[in-house]
């Protein structure tokens, strides 16, 4: 039990901590994607492609803006235009 209690703690401290960074928020439509794999060329840690389909996935939805660089380039180099990238500078205010 307090090994649960702790892990939850930890969790909520993390939580905490990323609230208070700026963050960008990346959504992807699957059904404009071509497949192109640009995305995870230039930003593999960000984005994944499906290997039954090659549609693109990504591995979280928000981001530190400290991502911003690889997130941007690789949304811009997207031929379908498939990559939304939304910004929030100011979290704690929402």
């Amino acid at each position: 039990m307090a090994r649960a209690i702790l892990t939850l703690e930890r969790q909520r401290r993390r939580n905490a901590t990323f609230e208070r960074w700026p963050t960008m928020q990346v959504s992807v439509d699957r059904d404009r994607c071509c497949s192109s794999g640009m995305c995870v060329l230039n930003a593999p840690d960000d984005f994944e492609q499906d290997d039954r389909d090659g549609l693109v996935r990504l591995r979280q939805t928000a981001f530190r803006n400290e991502r911003s660089a690889d997130l941007r380039l690789a949304a811009e180099l997207c031929p379908s235009g498939a990559i939304l990238i939304t910004e929030d500078d100011n979290p704690a205010a929402a």
